[in-house]
C-alpha cells in the first residue's frame, strides 16, 4: 500500500491510501457486509471511497505500507494487534532526498512484538502481519486527525461469509440508523447490487503522469491451483496468481525483478511497442541476456498505449509455469467508448507437469512424435474455472469486459447468453463497435467487449467460458472444458438460460472489424512470404520452422549484434543461421503472407508492432479431401490492427505493418511448445537508424557480463562471419506437415 497526498478534481489536496481518499458510506460498512449475501465478498459493494479489502477467514495477512512523504504517519488498525516485521526505504514515484537513500532495512525475527498503532517514519515503509481471526469490519486510519479527515483511511472487511453466520446487530443499534433515515441494509448507498445512486461521485486525481513501481521476486512455488494436487510453478513474491498491474497511458512502469530461480529469467510486456526502448522488450537472447539467478534488474519505460496487455516470462518459457499477469493500461482522459464499470477476465491453462517436462518428451527423438495430448485445467482470474465467482449487473448499466487469454496452448471462447456483446478493442487497439454473440481467443489474444445490462432485475443469467483446442480430441469433462459463471442481477431472482439467437451465432472475426482511428490499409512497399510447418531434421527431431529454418537462440543477443556491427548489421548473415533474421528498411510498409498448410492453427505474435489484418484464404497446398478449401476474405478498406494473429489450418493470412520502430523484433508462435520447437524468427528493423538513436543501459549489459556473454559482435560474439562457438544448424531431412 502507498499513502500520501494528491491534488484531486475537487480542487483540494487530499490524503489517500493507494490513491483512494476515504469518505464514509451512507450505510455503515458492517451492515453492508451482513446483508449483501455473496456480494459481500466483492469489494465494490462497499462503495468507491472506502478502499475496502476483503480478507478470508484465518488467513495470515502481510501488509506493506509505503510512506514516501516528508512526515511520519501513525496508523491504527481496529480489531487486531499486529506483528511489526520490517522497516526500510519506501518506494516512491518522485525523488527521495539523498539524505534518506541509505536508510537501512531492519527486520525483526523470532517473536516480534505486537501492537495496534504503527508509526511509519518519513520516506520509509513498514511490514506488518496479523491473522484474520476476528470476523468484522475493521478500520485502518491515520491517528493524526487532520489526516483522517483528509481521507487517510480504509476498511478491512474480514470474513463476511463467517460474519453473516455468527453476528446479529442488536435492534437498539439499528434504531440509531432508522431515526436518521439511514438504511441498515444494501450496498454503500443502501441500494441493490452496484447501484450507487445517492452517493456523491468520488473525486479524481488530477491527470498527471506517474512512476508506477512494481517489485517481483520471481521464484518457485508449490501450489494447488485447481484442487487436484500440488504442482510446481513459477510465481512472484511467493505466490500465484500474480496480481494484475494497472497504470494509465503516459505513466512510467518501473518493474524490478529479483531472480530467485536457479536459471535465468526475463519479462516481456506483451503488446507494448517499446518505441525508442527496444532493449526493454524482454525476450532473452533477442534483446537482452536473461537476469542471472540471485540478481536484480529494473525494466523502466514510459507506457504510451492504452488497452489490454499482459506481462509474462520470456526466458525458458516460464510463462507456461505461471509467470504471467494482466497489464491493464487506462486511457489518460476519457476513453473513446462509454461505459459505467469494467471487469477483468484473465484466462489460463494449467498442467500437472512443468513446461520443461513436457518439452523434454516432445523433443526426445527416441519417443513418438507428436506425443499424446494431455488435458490441462482452466483458470479464470487465477482460480479453477469451476470456482469462478459471480459477476453482478445493475439494470441499465454498461460494462466493459476485458478478456485476456494468457494460456500457453489453449483457446478460450466467451459468451453471455441473453445479452449482446460489442467488440470495441482487440490486442490494445480500439475498433469501431461491432455486435457479436461471442469471442474466440487464441493464446495471447485479447478483447474488450461492452455489454449493457437489461432494464429489469427480474432474472439472473450465466456467462460461458470454454477452454478448448481444435487439435485435441473431445473427451467428456476433459476437452473441451466448459465453465459456467453466474451473472447476478438480484439475489433470489430465477436464472434464465437463453441460448437462442436471431439467425446464426455471431463470433467476432478480426477481418470484419475496422480500426476506430480510420487508418486505411497501408500501401505496400515490400512483400514477404513465409510458410510454417514441422519437419524432420538431421538431429532426428521433429522441429517447427518458418521457410524450413528452425529457430535457435544466438549467443550474443541479436539486438546487440545490430547495435555493434556497424555497416555489417545490414547483412542478415551476421545474426547467425538460426535466428532467421530479415532486415527491414526504415519506414517501409511490409506485407507478410504467412501460409499454414497444416492441420493445426497457430497464434503468431509480432513484437514491437501491431499489424493490419487484410486477408485470409486457402493455403498454397492441396486441402485434405474431407475439408472444403477456405474462401478468400479481405478487408482492404479500414482494417483492424492487432499484435497476435491466429492462422487457421490449411489457410494463409496477409497482414501489413510499417517499419517505423527501429529495433529487433521477434515473430513467434505463442503456443509455447511450438516456440521451443523452433517456430520463430527475427525482424532486424532499420539497424542503421537504431545505431544512431538507442543506447543500451550499462546495467543491462552487465547481465551479460556476469554470465561471460559478449555484448558485441555477430551471433557468436565474434567478428565478421566467424561463427565459431555456435552449434551447427540442423539440416532439413523431410517434411512432416
Amino acid at each position: 500500500m502507498m499513502i500520501g497526498n494528491n491534488p484531486y478534481s475537487t480542487g483540494q489536496h487530499l490524503d489517500h491510501i493507494n490513491n483512494v481518499t476515504y469518505s464514509p458510506p451512507k450505510v455503515p460498512t458492517l451492515y453492508t457486509a451482513l446483508t449483501m449475501g455473496e456480494m459481500a465478498m466483492t469489494p465494490r459493494v462497499y462503495g468507491p471511497q472506502t478502499g475496502a479489502v476483503i480478507l478470508k477467514h484465518l488467513e495470515v495477512v502481510e501488509v506493506t505500507i509505503h510512506n514516501p512523504n516528508d512526515m511520519p504517519h501513525p496508523l491504527h488498525l481496529h480489531g487486531h494487534a499486529f506483528q511489526i516485521i520490517e522497516y526500510g526505504l519506501a518506494e516512491s514515484t518522485f525523488p527521495i532526498p539523498a539524505a534518506f537513500l541509505n536508510t537501512p532495512t531492519r527486520r525483526f525475527s523470532g517473536s516480534p512484538a505486537k501492537r495496534d498503532t504503527m508509526s511509519i517514519p518519513k520516506y520509509q515503509y513498514i511490514k506488518l502481519r496479523f491473522r484474520a481471526d476476528n470476523p468484522g469490519v475493521w478500520f485502518m486510519h491515520c491517528h493524526l486527525d487532520v489526516h483522517f479527515i483528509m481521507g487517510m483511511a480504509m476498511v478491512f472487511v474480514e470474513a463476511p461469509d463467517v460474519l453473516q453466520r455468527t453476528m446479529t446487530v442488536p435492534p437498539q443499534m439499528l434504531n440509531l440508523c432508522k431515526r436518521q433515515g439511514v438504511h441498515t441494509w444494501g450496498n454503500a448507498a443502501g441500494n441493490d447490487g452496484y447501484n450507487f445512486g445517492g452517493l456523491p461521485d468520488p473525486p479524481r486525481i488530477r491527470a498527471s503522469a506517474a512512476r508506477v513501481s512494481v517489485y517481483w521476486d520471481v521464484g518457485l512455488v508449490n501450489i494447488d491451483r485447481v484442487g487436484y494436487g500440488t504442482v510446481r510453478g513459477i510465481g512472484v513474491n511467493g505466490t500465484l496468481p500474480i496480481p494484475p498491474v494497472t497504470l494509465t497511458a503516459g505513466d512510467t512502469l518501473a518493474l524490478t525483478v529479483h531472480n530467485s530461480l536457479d536459471m535465468t529469467t526475463s519479462v516481456h510486456a506483451h503488446g507494448l511497442f517499446q518505441k525508442g526502448t527496444s532493449y526493454m522488450d524482454g525476450p532473452a537472447s533477442v534483446t537482452q541476456c536473461g537476469i542471472p539467478p540471485g540478481d536484480n534488474f529494473t525494466y523502466e519505460y514510459v507506457v504510451e498505449q492504452a488497452g489490454n496487455f499482459w506481462l509474462h516470462g520470456h526466458d525458458h518459457h516460464q510463462n507456461s509455469d505461471g509467470l504471467r499477469t494482466p497489464l491493464v493500461v487506462y486511457d489518460r482522459g476519457a476513453p473513446p467508448v462509454t461505459y459505467d464499470e469494467e471487469m477483468l477476465f484473465a484466462f489460463e491453462d494449467w498442467y500437472p507437469e512443468t513446461f520443461a517436462e513436457r518439452a523434454k518428451i516432445t523433443l526426445d527423438p527416441d519417443l513418438p512424435f507428436p506425443p499424446t495430448h494431455g488435458y490441462g485445467w482452466g483458470l479464470i482470474n487465477g482460480v479453477n474455472g469451476n470456482d469462478t465467482r459471480p459477476i453482478y449487473f445493475t439494470p441499465g448499466c454498461t460494462y466493459r469486459l476485458r478478456l485476456i487469454n494468457m494460456s500457453a496452448t489453449m483457446w478460450y471462447q466467451f459468451s453471455l447468453p441473453g445479452h449482446v456483446l460489442q467488440v470495441v478493442e482487440i490486442d490494445g487497439e480500439y475498433t469501431e463497435p461491432r455486435e457479436v454473440d461471442g469471442v474466440e481467443m487464441g493464446p495471447a489474444q485479447r478483447y474488450s467487449v461492452l455489454v449493457t445490462a437489461h432494464s429489469t432485475n427480474a432474472f439472473n443469467y450465466h456467462y460461458n467460458a470454454t477452454m478448448f483446442a481444435s487439435f485435441i480430441p473431445p473427451a467428456p469433462g476433459l476437452a473441451p472444458r466448459i465453465f459456467i459463471g453466474n451473472v447476478i442481477y438480484k439475489h433470489g431472482a430465477p436464472f434464465i438460460r437463453s441460448d437462442s439467437y436471431d439467425g446464426s451465432f455471431r463470433w467476432a472475426k478480426d477481418i470484419e472489424l475496422h480500426a476506430m482511428d480510420g487508418e486505411p490499409a497501408l500501401p505496400v512497399n515490400r512483400s514477404l512470404s513465409l510458410a510454417i510447418g514441422n519437419n524432420l531434421y538431421s538431429t532426428r527431431q521433429h522441429l517447427d520452422h518458418f521457410n524450413n529454418i528452425t529457430y535457435a537462440s544466438p549467443i550474443t543477443p541479436s539486438l546487440y549484434t545490430a547495435l555493434s556491427m556497424g555497416d555489417m548489421a545490414m547483412d542478415e548473415r551476421v545474426y547467425g543461421p538460426q535466428p532467421h533474421a530479415v532486415i527491414l528498411k526504415h519506414n517501409e510498409v511490409v506485407e507478410l503472407t504467412i501460409n499454414n498448410p497444416n492441420s493445426l492453427p497457430h497464434p503468431l505474435h509480432l513484437h514491437g508492432h501491431s499489424f493490419q489484418i487484410t486477408e485470409y484464404g486457402p493455403a498454397d497446398l492441396l486441402v485434405p479431401n474431407n475439408l472444403t478449401a477456405a474462401a478468400i476474405v479481405q478487408n482492404t478498406g479500414v482494417p483492424a490492427r492487432r499484435d497476435t494473429m491466429v492462422i487457421p489450418p490449411y489457410q494463409y493470412i496477409k497482414v501489413r505493418f510499417k517499419a517505423d520502430n527501429p529495433g529487433v523484433w521477434l515473430l513467434h508462435c505463442h503456443m509455447d511448445i511450438h516456440f521451443v520447437l523452433g517456430m520463430a524468427m527475427t525482424f532486424i528493423e532499420a539497424p542503421d537508424v537504431l545505431q544512431r538513436t538507442q543506447t543500451v543501459p550499462p546495467e543491462m549489459l552487465n547481465l551479460c557480463a556476469k554470465q561471460g556473454i559478449r555484448t558485441t559482435g555477430n551471433a557468436a560474439g565474434n567478428e565478421g562471419l566467424n561463427f565459431t562457438g555456435l552449434p551447427p544448424a540442423p539440416v532439413f531431412v523431410s517434411r512432416n506437415g
